[in-house]
């Protein structure tokens, strides 16, 4: 299964889930080989959904989204103010506080269930250098659970935590560069010690340029080879 996006403004990543899942079921699959390769994230709803698929018992997805301020001081920099409840001064739309700072809720901060059509063979994971974000996020917590045997290179993306959620486009004063600029810092709740790394492969399996230019995935060689021996 490659899924290249959680962000495809065309995709509809619940039916294709819905339907692949079914398949899986249907068909009796022992053996799913999950490609997060140069998937560089996207909606934390999609990515939470497939979690689910993948995972039979429940378990917290992500903590709260945290901020340093309930409102952004540059706000005459962004580019299409009164967009997606941008206002100025930008006005961060549902946030809290408590004596942690400031914060809002995310639906993935609740204890949800898993689905009943849920995928519960061998799974393997495949990611890379550009699995960021939310395809990190969805990779580490399926490493915390134990779900799946991760082939391939270190993500891009963090291990304990991401910045997005909420993303004006800045208008840089000097350089007149537009920068995206996330807000939110979104957190895994299982959190390891190592800092500013991201999730480690149990097989680091690498495809160089002898292999590209020979058109020949080592990474998938390696996937499938251990789907044999299980």
């Amino acid at each position: 299964m490659k899924i290249k996006s959680f962000s495809a403004d065309a995709a509809n990543h619940s039916k294709f889930f819905n339907e692949s899942f079914a398949t899986l079921n249907e068909k009796g699959i022992q053996n799913l080989i999950l490609d997060l390769r140069d998937n560089g994230g996207g909606r934390l709803s999609a990515c939470n959904k497939l979690f689910k698929y993948l995972y039979n018992k429940p378990h917290q997805y992500t903590g709260r989204a945290s901020m340093v301020n309930r409102y952004f001081s540059t706000s005459k920099y962004i580019k299409n103010k009164g967009l997606n409840g941008y206002k100025s001064p930008l006005r961060m739309l549902y946030i809290k506080k408590d004596s942690l700072g400031y914060y809002s809720k995310l639906s993935t901060s609740k204890v949800l269930k898993p689905l009943e059509n849920g995928f519960n063979n061998n799974l393997v994971v495949l990611i890379n250098g550009y699995s960021f974000s939310a395809t990190s996020l969805l990779s580490a917590n399926l490493q915390q659970v134990n779900r799946g045997i991760f082939v391939g290179e270190e993500t891009g993306g963090g291990y304990n935590k991401c910045t997005a959620g909420t993303m004006p486009i800045i208008n840089l004063p000097h350089t007149k560069l537009k920068l995206r600029l996330p807000l939110k810092v979104i957190q895994t709740v299982n959190q390891r010690l190592l800092e500013g790394r991201g999730v480690f492969p149990q097989y680091e399996v690498k495809n160089g340029i002898t292999e590209v230019l020979a058109k020949k995935d080592v990474v998938m060689e390696k996937a499938k080879e251990l789907i044999k021996v299980n």
